[in-house]
């Protein structure tokens, strides 16, 4: 019973293995030969050329097999069957001498052969009803030369006369010949027959050939010999004793291989197991806090916050086999541990072609979300209390540049090379003091100083926007220009300079002090963007271009976490942050020039805040 079932299953897949290529469509060259022979036949009928063939026409795209008057095999796409037969004449049965084609008589209609040669395969023509004279000159059986496989030849009604035979000795395949209605007379040559080894089938009816009935309607010709037919069932019986011994062989091999086998364990591939994935994506994302936290650097509400917000703004949709949660879960468990795709495809039981594509469609949601996760920079009020604001009344915050190691080619590492050796990326950033990024811009190359990084911020179109009578801190890196406040140089600055009772001396001291204590919010911002995404500590496994929008999407989600979380670990360890609400001007500042106008406003700054001071300390004493 088993065996037999096995036979059975056997000669199922050799049906299915005989028609697992499908149906192709027709070749180029058959089809451009098709279009030629129709513009032939226009020459004949060109007042009804809308008429001929009104399938057939000039379209790359268009499928010849699909053409009317056609057929094709269904494996190689060649054309086997041409149905060219006058349709009118054909339905009315009708044979009249007037030509269909409607050209003048005076010159016969020849029929140009060479345009069938393109059709190696064609086994079936029909050329009946169409009133042809003859062949063009000098393609009598020449032109049948290239047609090895034809097998059946219709020129019913046409006017070919006794010279059809002698065009046709080339066709050695050809089974079966309709002469019927071509003007044949007298004697019937029976010698040109006799190269026609394969003929089964003649119609010579309607004809005027002697030794032959006129009204015959079918006349067959047995010119096979005994030999060969006794040869063709011979070689039939071998095929088939073949494949007898092969289905032998194979279910003996079959039979070996269940007696040495009798236990398989189950091989388990990434097939899609949807509860078992979901069941490590809730033990990953919904099982707790503190485990969502420490894997992806969000709490589980803010997660689903995230979740929706790249569902309806970003444009992230399910697929057939993975939820918007899982995408996303993914994507943060990667940047914020630096995991390479097979370690991911290994513990989310999916392929790493999955893993990939899946990262790329999120990052590409999330880049989408810059006009609502980026922050709007807003000016320090008059009346702040913040004891690291107060001074810098309409200041934006705070901005300076970070290297972040990357993977470049090898030519271009002396460009990517920092002053420490290090092959980094320098990126400019800009956050307001409450640590949320207000606009960065990664790419430039490591060895470029930060000042031409600004310089191209401010001219980009979508670039960094400084509205006038505002301005952001800067390190001494920078020029002190309008809109960038930086630090006086030769004076003390770092904040460890200032402990263990050391005092400002000087109102430049005083100010570079408060400067200090200020801009430290954006190196803050820096340590906690790199302490929550991994990604960002070492050279990524991405090129160049990917890692740069990985930092654009490391820098939003930073400020999406900010924003919705009202306690964050990472976040405590770096210290709080101060909110403000205060609008912005319209106009911006487009050149970072040094001027004497704004270092005559440093000068002011920093002598009303040492006076201040110590007017301060004169009170409490």
């Amino acid at each position: 019973m088993k065996m037999h079932l096995l036979l059975k299953f056997f000669l199922l897949d050799l049906i299915l293995l005989s028609q697992i290529r499908g149906q192709k469509a027709c070749l180029e060259e058959e089809r451009l030969g098709l279009l030629d022979l129709k513009s032939f036949a226009n020459k004949f009928h060109s007042d009804h050329s809308d008429l001929i063939f009104p399938s057939w026409v000039d379209d790359p795209e268009s499928d010849c097999c699909v053409w009317q008057r056609g057929t094709c095999n269904s494996t190689t796409g060649r054309v086997i069957q041409l149905s060219l037969y006058n349709e009118t004449r054909y339905a009315m049965n009708y044979c009249p001498r007037p030509s269909f084609w409607n050209h003048d008589k005076s010159e016969p209609l020849l029929w140009n052969i060479s345009l069938f040669q393109r059709f190696k395969e064609l086994r079936t023509l029909d050329l009946s009803y169409n009133e042809i004279d003859g062949w063009m000159q000098n393609q009598g059986s020449e032109g049948f030369l290239r047609l090895e496989l034809l097998e059946t030849l219709d020129l019913t009604c046409n006017n070919l006369g006794n010279n059809t035979l002698q065009s046709l000795r080339k066709l050695t395949s050809l089974k079966n010949l309709i002469l019927r209605s071509n003007l044949l007379e007298g004697s019937f040559p029976v010698e040109e027959l006799s190269v026609l080894e394969s003929l089964e089938t003649l119609d010579l009816s309607q004809n005027f050939v002697n030794g032959f009935p006129r009204m015959l309607v079918m006349v067959r010709l047995y010119l096979r010999r005994d030999a060969e037919r006794r040869k063709r069932l011979l070689a039939m019986f071998k095929f088939y004793m073949e494949i007898c011994r092969a289905v032998s062989s194979f279910l003996t091999l079959l039979s070996a291989a269940s007696t040495l086998c009798t236990y398989r364990p189950r091989v388990r591939s990434y097939a899609l197991d949807f509860a078992t994935n979901r069941e490590y994506v809730r033990r990953l994302v919904y099982d707790n806090d503190i485990s969502c936290i420490s894997q992806i650097r969000m709490n589980r509400v803010t997660f689903l916050k995230l979740c929706e917000m790249l569902e309806s703004i970003g444009g992230l949709k399910s697929t057939k086999n993975m939820l918007v949660d899982e995408q996303v879960a993914i994507f943060l468990h990667i940047i914020a541990h630096h995991v390479k795709n097979r370690v991911i495809s290994l513990n989310f039981r999916r392929s790493g072609e999955s893993i990939s594509r899946h990262f790329h469609n999120v990052l590409a949601a999330v880049l989408k979300l810059q006009e609502h996760l980026f922050r709007k920079p807003e000016p320090i009020p008059t009346n702040s209390t913040d004891n690291r604001w107060k001074w810098f009344k309409n200041c934006l915050g705070a901005l300076d540049g970070t290297y972040i190691r990357v993977k470049v080619p090898s030519a271009d590492k002396p460009r990517y090379r920092t002053r420490k050796g290090n092959i980094a990326t320098n990126m400019l950033g800009v956050c307001t003091p409450d640590m949320q990024f207000v606009f960065v811009l990664p790419g430039w190359e490591g060895s470029v100083a930060d000042g031409r990084v600004l310089r191209d911020a401010l001219r980009r179109r979508n670039g960094l926007k400084v509205p006038n009578g505002c301005y952001y801190l800067v390190d001494a890196g920078y020029t002190n220009c309008e809109g960038f406040l930086a630090p006086y140089r030769g004076q003390r600055y770092h904040l460890n300079e200032w402990r263990q009772g050391h005092e400002p001396s000087s109102p430049e001291e005083f100010f570079n002090m408060k400067h200090a204590a200020a801009r430290n919010v954006i190196e803050r911002c820096f340590g906690l963007l790199k302490m929550r995404w991994g990604i960002l500590r070492s050279p990524s496994f991405y090129p160049i271009r990917i890692h740069n929008r990985i930092i654009i999407a490391c820098c939003l989600l930073h400020n999406f976490i900010r924003r919705e979380m009202s306690f964050d670990p990472i976040e405590m360890d770096l210290g709080e942050y101060v909110e403000t609400n205060i609008a912005v001007d319209e106009d911006f500042i487009s050149t970072i020039d040094p001027t004497d106008v704004w270092g005559n406003f440093r000068m002011e700054l920093a002598n009303q805040m040492f006076n201040e001071w110590q007017a301060s300390r004169q009170n409490d004493d």
